[in-house]
C-alpha cells in the first residue's frame, strides 16, 4: 500500500490552497504551514495573550463525524502527557465549522536528522546515542501511559534542543491506542517508509505502543550505523523489511557493546510479540544494560 507524504514544510499560508483560518477566536494566529497527515494540518502560529509562539494543529475538512469525535478524544489524551521530551500540548478547541484544533509549544532546535547529517558518517558514538534514546523512550512511555501512540517517531520528527535535549514532536498521527488502523481515504497507511513494522505496513495490525518500539529501534539503528537497515525503492524496502536478512549491528559497529546491539534487534523484530511491549519495557532494559557496562568498567 502507498504511504501518505505530508506537502513541503515551511510553505507560506495561502488562502486559495488552504481551507483554514488565519485567526482563531480573534487570539490565534495562523501563520507558515509546517506539514500535514491524513486527518490534519499543522501551522506556525502566534498566541497574542500569551505573546508566545505555537504550533497549531487543524483537522482537514470533510472528516466524518466519528472521525472527529476521535480526534477530541486524542487531543484530551495529549493534554494528560507531560513530559520534558515531548512537545507539549497548551490548549484546545473547535472551529466554528466544529472541527477541533490543538495549541502546542513551539519547540526550537535542530532536527535529529540534520544533526546526524552533519557527523562523521552521519552517524554518533552510542556513547550518545543510547543516553539520546533513553530520553525519547522515557517521552514515548509517557505517551504510552496515557494510552497514546505516535506511529510517525523518526530523526526527522525529533528536535535536539540546547536545554531540553532532544522533544519528540510531530504528533499529527498520533492515535489512541484503541482508534484502530490509520489510513487515508483511499486506503493509503500514514506513516514514514522504513520505520513502520511489517504487521502495520500490511494491515494486519493497528499500531500499538509496540510499533513506537519498532520506529525506535529503527531509529537507534540509523543513529549508530548512520543508515537504515532496509533502503531502497519502496517496493524493495517493503519486501526486505518483510522477510529480507537483518543486518548485523555487531559486524558494523564492531565496538557496540552486544547487550545494546541486542536490545536494538528485539526492538525491531518482525513478530510484535518478540519485542517489548511499550517504551517503559524498552527504556528499562537499556538502563540496565548501561549499568552493568558502567560496573564492568569499574
Amino acid at each position: 500500500m502507498p504511504l501518505d507524504v505530508a506537502p513541503k514544510r515551511g510553505a507560506a499560508l495561502d488562502e486559495d490552497d488552504y481551507s483554514d483560518p488565519r485567526w482563531i477566536d480573534h487570539r490565534l494566529e495562523v501563520r507558515a504551514y509546517l506539514g500535514g497527515g491524513a486527518t490534519s494540518r499543522v501551522y506556525e502560529g502566534y498566541d497574542h495573550p500569551h505573546a508566545r509562539e505555537v504550533a497549531i494543529k487543524i483537522a482537514r475538512v470533510g472528516l466524518d463525524k466519528k472521525t472527529l469525535q476521535r480526534l477530541e478524544r486524542e487531543v484530551v489524551a495529549l493534554r494528560a502527557v507531560h513530559h520534558r521530551n515531548v512537545v507539549g500540548v497548551l490548549d484546545h478547541g473547535q472551529l466554528p465549522d466544529g472541527r477541533p484544533y490543538v495549541v502546542m509549544q513551539r519547540i526550537f532546535g535542530r532536527p535529529l536528522l540534520d544533526v546526524l547529517f552533519d557527523r562523521p558518517g552521519q552517524r554518533m558514538p552510542w556513547q550518545e546515542a543510547v543516553p539520546l534514546a533513553l530520553d525519547l523512550l522515557d517521552a514515548l512511555g509517557a505517551m504510552h501511559r496515557s494510552g497514546v501512540v505516535h506511529r510517525d517517531v523518526k530523526p526527522a520528527n525529533v528536535l535536539v534542543t540546547e536545554h531540553q535535549g532532544p522533544v519528540l514532536v510531530d504528533l499529527g498521527f498520533a492515535q489512541l491506542e484503541d482508534a484502530g488502523p490509520r489510513l487515508t481515504p483511499d486506503g493509503r497507511v500514514v506513516g514514514t517508509p522504513g520505520f513502520i513494522p511489517p504487521e502495520v505496513l500490511m494491515g494486519r495490525r493497528p499500531a500499538g505502543p509496540s510499533a513506537d518500539v519498532y520506529a525506535m529501534g529503527v531509529m537507534m539503528f540509523q543513529m549508530l550505523v548512520g543508515q537504515l537497515p532496509f533502503s531502497g525503492a519502496l517496493s524493495e524496502m517493503i519486501v526486505s523489511i518483510m522477510s529480507g536478512p537483518r543486518p548485523s549491528l555487531t559486524a558494523l559497529v564492531p565496538d557496540l557493546p552486544p547487550t545494546i546491539a541486542a536490545i536494538v534487534d528485539r526492538a525491531m523484530a518482525r513478530d510484535p510479540r518478540a519485542r517489548f511491549q511499550d517504551a517503559d519495557g524498552m527504556a528499562w532494559t537499556t538502563r540496565e544494560a548501561l549499568g552493568k557496562l558502567a560496573t564492568e568498567q569499574l
